[in-house]
């Protein structure tokens, strides 16, 4: 439905006739494309530079940015009596809905227990866990670095705007543990610094969202976490839902200590009047 309703919006834009098949992957595609470069955008739509620009050119538009700003305007109307109007919250909302849906339902789908099993006994192991993360997997990384606080962890976050010097550096142990969580569009600063750790002999795991990301060669091994969003909200659902099954794998890894710190943490909020 909201394929159709992006491909008929952006229809009244049309100058001229175009491509079928490459205005019905676009409309298909619409919430990655705003983010691809015109070089991606060429490579997984299967054409030219030429035959591109050429598309943009039936809209009115001379270049991919110039494109974008209209195609990124038919996210948000729909046609009505044959005219572009604004959609409801109601018609955003459900769409928004039903694309974190299919996240969790693809996260289902293909979860690695032996994986999440794995990386339980490598944080459990380690003297000390390093968080690395994009702005838009932090609050996948923060939901994680609360949880194992919680379960007595030690946690360092580093996010891709933190000053990052050498001494910084120097102070992570050798055998730590790097956590790195990277989104499209990925950062060259944070690829970088997971390159210079990877170099010093570091284990890397890596949580990110399509299989051709740039951080996975870098990774011992990785996660794949279902991030479709409807335009800039960079959803997060998936991640956070990944968070709590890998914590609760870690807690009952240590059974005792878990109800041990669950308890203490009762009778703290009992003392402290907390409960409403």
């Amino acid at each position: 439905m909201a394929r159709n309703t992006t491909r008929q919006v952006l229809c009244t834009y049309l100058k001229e006739e175009v491509d079928p098949a490459l205005l019905d992957f676009t409309a298909a595609e619409v919430h990655k494309v705003l983010y691809y470069s015109q070089e991606q955008f060429c490579a997984l739509a299967g054409i030219t530079e030429d035959q591109a620009l050429s598309f943009f050119r039936a809209f009115g538009t001379d270049s991919f940015l110039a494109f974008k700003y209209i195609l990124r305007k038919c996210l948000y109307y729909e046609i009505r009596d044959g005219k572009p109007v604004k959609r409801s919250l109601n018609s955003l909302s459900d769409e928004v809905l039903q694309q974190e849906i299919r996240n969790l339902t693809e996260l289902s789908a293909g979860l690695d227990h032996d994986m999440v099993d794995r990386l339980a006994e490598d944080i459990l192991s380690a003297p000390e866990v390093e968080l690395f993360f994009s702005n838009a997997m932090e609050p996948s990384a923060s939901a994680l670095s609360r949880m194992l606080k919680l379960l007595g962890i030690r946690v360092r976050s580093f996010p891709r705007n933190s000053s990052f010097d050498e001494t910084a550096m120097d102070s992570i142990p050798p055998d730590a543990l790097v956590i790195v969580f990277g989104h499209m569009r990925y950062s060259m600063t944070l690829l970088i610094q997971i390159k210079l750790l990877r170099q010093r002999g570091m284990r890397v795991v890596c949580f990110t969202d399509y299989p051709t990301s740039p951080y996975i060669p870098l990774s011992d091994y990785h996660f794949i976490l279902p991030t479709a969003s409807f335009d800039f909200t960079d959803s997060s659902t998936a991640g956070t839902v990944f968070m709590q099954i890998l914590t609760l794998c870690v807690g009952m890894k240590r059974e005792e200590d878990l109800y041990s710190t669950m308890h203490q943490k009762a009778i703290q909020t009992q003392e402290n009047n907390m409960f409403w």
